[in-house]
């Protein structure tokens, strides 16, 4: 190998642009003007574009492209053409010198360099370490065969084209070299290849450097007025380990000709559709070529707008340049594509296109990836979603037999191969506008003949029970038909699960069984027939069992239920108690008798099972008791008016769930007549009517016990008509407060007495009515209270929520509107009086402090609140409350100053002359502004006194506070999470000699403002 080795990136030299030289050529050529040119720009720095591809570059002269001849002739780890700043361009005649990272002397290049990982990536483990690459170890890793091609480059009104370009070139001459070419559009020409350029040498002997030079190439005729023109760059090298740095680096691409004609004055846009389409279906990519003259064109911009909002076309790549690669429609509708063009000479243009989208179809094939047997018939496919579909299959895979003409049916049967195995038959569908769906694949798998399992769950049962037939180990689009007997019970005829429930029929009930019969046909699509199976269930009779209907229990001895079955023997008897779940126990050794002694009217089940555990339906019995219960007179008043009606209950009451036999026998004992007003007296109630104070007597009859006499005695009173006598704590009221009405006609000795009030305006929602306990009612606005013999009428109190301000009339004359209360009062026998008294409720006065408005203040300043409610002229009394009275003046005014030094609540409170109050709450803000945390540069801990301690200090209060001091070895000797424990300058119980320490400060300010602090702090001794 000789003078093999990777140069060094980061050289730095001077580097002048490009564009003067141009300008001096365009003038030594006379007539001959650049058109087009490639400098690759500038950068910011080397790192910042170092292994950038060429195949990623584009910039407004459109995109390059780095072609690859062919597959074998590159290796695994070819050199690859770069774009970046690794290798920078120079004037011609001075030295390559690598990377100028000498701001602004920043220039680009086209470049080959190495691969990360190449053989001897270990000079360049990033790859790209500017025109650097890599010759290779001969094993065929680093072969390279790549042509940099430029973007199409018009020639449009340009004649006697010539190619300028500067570059340093080493390599290797016979293996590798550079060689440049150029396109009229379908062919490619090779124009020549560069000679090596002259060398630097430099101080190390090894490192020789290219000195860069100037190349130009006529093109040949066929680029004059041609708009499809491109220049390569093509690079090869083999794999000899042999080659001399540097690669190649090229910069200053021109192109210069004469001027055959005037350009245009304007530019013109064109988009060319793909010539094959006619129809453009969703989701399928295309092709549309962006023309524009006159050029250099510097920029191509493409867009679209959908008649569907929201899904317009979809470029990818995303919309750049000139043409429109893979353009995308999403759904139907009508898309305009617009195509926007700079250009260096003639300015900004744009055209659009407008293109009509119909939807794609979607297609699905049934049945989905079926089975077949092996030595079936086959299956049918249907494809569905479009007009007409295609069918392939694999090679291995029989083709399918056309059932119609649009391939909308198919018969797929490769059975005649060894199962199991899956074959794929691909469909597309085309639709009416010629739209072709996305390929659909169906598998079909051939198995062997799959057996089913047939078993019944249980195969015997109880009639009236059910049981599950089944059809086990079949694939999923098997069929099934079941058929039965129509008094069968079977509970389905498709599917591969039948619920059957068959009746017995034995109605001799004897013990034979009942055989009944289930079938069932399957298929299986592509299978050859099976045949029927038929299922045989056993159906098992029931027991029957009947009992008394009801058994009186008067003795209390206890009864013996007893039960006949329905076969005689072998049946057992269970006995439950009503409401239990729990059988009864002990029972005799007559299975069909029980011995039972309750204490309550209770229901008992018995429930037949036969030898084969077979539940025969249940049956029930009664058993009611003797009368056991006492009697008794319930008495709905005890003191009455003459000639009011009184009803008495009798007890126990006539319940028929409690043995429905008590008789009653109703009359008086002492008194007057017992003035019975009911039309009859033989029930449990009746409605009396005595005129003198009357002993009222019941005889109760029952099943067992002959007779029970009760006693009630009823007071009546020559009654007259009742005075209400009503008093009220107070007259006057202010919204929201309450008045308690007191009643003392409940004195009296007229009773019973019937209270009605009716407190206007205390109606709800405008206020609220305290009923009093025991039997009162309440609707709306008015209370109904019932006293008898002795019970006494509570105070009342009401709470009034309406002004009745509202309500007054000519106040010039006294006149004011009122709230009415009035109390009705009536005796047994419908005698009444009333009283109206009245209230009058004040509106009263409605605090509102500062308006509700939040009020914030710094703190140390001051803040004014005043007292903006509504209230009568005759008000007003004023009082401010606060934590702190001395900071606020005037607490009696309307207006208050407040200095406080932390947010605070005050309260106002409002009282006018009629004593009415109403208060209200405002909190003023004090905003705290935090000081700088602060740590003194020393101490001294001498016990003296003064500066003993070291604290962390502010203005604020701090939380989550650490105050670290640490000597000059970093060894923590204090820490405190206390803001207000410092550091007395002593370790583990020892005073610290003089030095110099670290402290570090972290935590949170109280207007929660994170403060963190670190410096040095000196223990002075």
């Amino acid at each position: 190998m000789k003078n093999t080795y990777i140069r060094n990136p980061k050289k730095t030299g001077m580097k002048n642009i490009y564009l003067l030289i141009c300008v001096l050529c365009a003038i030594c050529m006379k007539s001959q003007t650049p058109f087009w040119y490639e400098n690759f720009g500038t950068g910011a720095g080397c790192s910042s574009d170092q292994g950038f591809l060429l195949g990623n570059y584009s910039d407004g002269l459109g995109t390059w492209t780095p072609n690859t001849f062919s597959v074998t002739a590159n290796g695994t780890y070819a050199n690859i053409w770069y774009v970046s700043e690794t290798e920078g361009g120079r004037n011609v005649g001075d030295c390559g010198n690598g990377c100028l990272d000498s701001l602004p002397i920043t220039n680009r290049t086209l470049h080959i360099g190495s691969q990360a990982g190449s053989p001897h990536s270990a000079l360049c483990p990033l790859g790209d370490c500017g025109a650097t690459y890599d010759p290779g170890i001969g094993n065929g890793q680093v072969t390279t065969s790549i042509r940099a091609e430029t973007p199409i480059i018009s020639c449009v009104g340009k004649t006697t084209v010539s190619l300028q370009f500067d570059y340093i070139l080493r390599g290797d001459t016979a293996h590798d070299y550079l060689t440049v070419w150029y396109s009229d559009g379908p062919t490619w020409t090779q124009l020549g290849k560069p000679v090596p350029t002259l060398t630097c040498n430099v101080s190390n002997p090894i490192d020789t450097e290219g000195i860069w030079a100037t190349q130009t190439y006529a093109l040949p005729a066929t680029a004059n007025n041609n708009g499809a023109v491109k220049i390569g760059f093509k690079w090869v090298n083999n794999d000899d380990g042999i080659g001399s740095m540097p690669s190649v680096a090229i910069d200053n691409i021109t192109l210069l000709a004469l001027n055959t004609a005037p350009l245009p004055t304007t530019l013109t846009v064109t988009i060319v559709p793909p010539s094959t389409n006619t129809v453009y279906c969703t989701g399928t990519p295309y092709n549309f070529t962006g023309v524009a003259n006159p050029g250099p064109i510097t920029f191509y911009q493409w867009s679209s707008l959908c008649s569907v909002p929201l899904y317009n076309a979809q470029f990818n790549p995303s919309p750049a340049w000139q043409n429109g690669e893979a353009i995308t429609f999403p759904v139907a509708g009508t898309y305009t594509l617009t195509l926007k063009c700079n250009s260096q000479n003639n300015g900004v243009n744009d055209t659009t296109l407008v293109v009509t989208v119909v939807q794609t179809p979607t297609i699905n094939v049934t049945p989905l990836d079926p089975f077949i047997c092996n030595g079936g018939t086959g299956i049918n496919l249907y494809p569905h979603g479009a007009l007409t579909y295609t069918w392939t299959n694999a090679p291995t895979t029989a083709p399918p037999t056309y059932l119609n003409v649009n391939g909308d049916s198919v018969n797929v049967n490769p059975s005649t191969l060894v199962p199991p195995k899956a074959f794929n038959y691909t469909v597309t569908g085309t639709a009416v506008d010629g739209c072709i769906s996305a390929p659909v694949v169906e598998t079909v798998t051939v198995i062997p003949i799959p057996t089913p399992y047939y078993h019944a769950n249980p195969d015997s049962i109880c009639s009236g029970n059910h049981t599950i037939l089944s059809v086990d180990s079949m694939p999923l689009t098997t069929t099934y038909t079941w058929t039965a007997n129509p008094t069968a019970g079977l509970g389905t005829n498709s599917g591969p699960f039948a619920q059957a429930t068959p009746i017995y029929f034995n109605y001799s009930n004897s013990p034979n069984d009942t055989n009944v019969f289930y079938q069932v046909q399957i298929n299986l699509p592509g299978c050859p027939p099976y045949q029927p199976h038929t299922f045989s269930i056993w159906v098992l009779p029931l027991p029957h069992v009947q009992t008394t209907d009801t058994i009186n229990d008067c003795n209390g001895m206890g009864d013996t239920l007893k039960a006949v079955t329905i076969p005689a023997t072998g049946i057992t008897l269970t006995w439950v108690p009503k409401g239990s779940a729990t059988p009864l126990t002990g029972l005799s050794s007559n299975a069909n008798e029980a011995v039972v002694n309750p204490t309550v009217p209770k229901t008992y089940y018995v429930t037949p099972t036969n030898v084969f555990g077979c539940k025969g339906p249940k049956d029930s019995i009664l058993v009611l008791l003797g009368d056991t219960q006492n009697a008794s007179i319930i008495k709905e008043y005890g003191i009455i008016c003459s000639g009011q009606n009184v009803v008495l209950t009798a007890g126990p009451q006539n319940n028929p769930a409690v043995n429905n036999s008590y008789h009653y026998s109703w009359g008086a004992s002492s008194g007057g007549p017992a003035n019975i007003v009911s039309t009859s007296v033989t029930g449990d109630t009746i409605l009396v009517a005595p005129t003198q104070s009357t002993i009222y007597t019941v005889t109760v009859h029952g099943i067992c016990v002959k007779h029970n006499i009760a006693k009630a005695d009823i007071q009546v009173n020559q009654c007259t008509t009742p005075i209400p006598v009503l008093s009220l704590s107070t007259h006057t009221v202010c919204v929201g407060h309450c008045i308690t009405y007191k009643d003392s006609t409940q004195y009296t000795s007229t009773k019973p007495l019937t209270y009605t009030f009716v407190f206007a305006g205390a109606e709800a929602p405008h206020g609220h009515i305290y009923p009093p306990p025991g039997n009162s009612t309440l609707n709306g606005d008015t209370l109904l209270f019932t006293t008898t013999d002795s019970v006494k009428l509570p105070p009342i109190k009401v709470c009034y929520y309406v002004n009745s301000l509202l309500n007054e009339n000519d106040t010039a004359h006294g006149v004011y509107g009122y709230f009415p209360v009035t109390e009705i009062i009536k005796n047994g026998i419908g005698q009444d009086s009333s009283l109206t008294d009245s209230v009058r409720v004040y509106n009263g006065p409605i605090a509102d402090a500062n308006g509700h408005q939040v009020v914030t203040i710094n703190q140390g300043n001051t803040a004014t609140l005043c007292s903006t409610g509504s209230y009568t002229a005759t008000t007003t009394f004023y009082n401010w409350a606060q934590p702190d009275s001395s900071s606020m003046t005037c607490p009696n005014c309307a207006c208050v100053v407040v200095t406080p030094s932390v947010t605070t609540q005050y309260t106002l409170t409002l009282t006018d002359a009629s004593g009415c109050i109403d208060s209200d709450t405002i909190t003023v803000i004090v905003d705290i502004i935090c000081r700088d945390i602060f740590v003194a540069n020393a101490f001294s801990p001498n016990g003296d006194g003064l500066n003993d301690v070291l604290h962390v200090k502010t203005n604020c209060p701090m939380t989550n506070i650490s105050f670290k001091i640490f000597d000059r070895w970093g060894e923590k000797v204090f820490e405190s999470t206390d803001e207000a424990v410092g550091w007395d300058g002593t370790y583990k119980g020892k005073l610290m000699n003089s030095d110099v320490f670290m402290y570090t400060v972290d935590g949170f300010l109280s207007n929660g403002k994170e403060a963190k602090k670190k410096g040095n702090v000196t223990l002075l001794r």
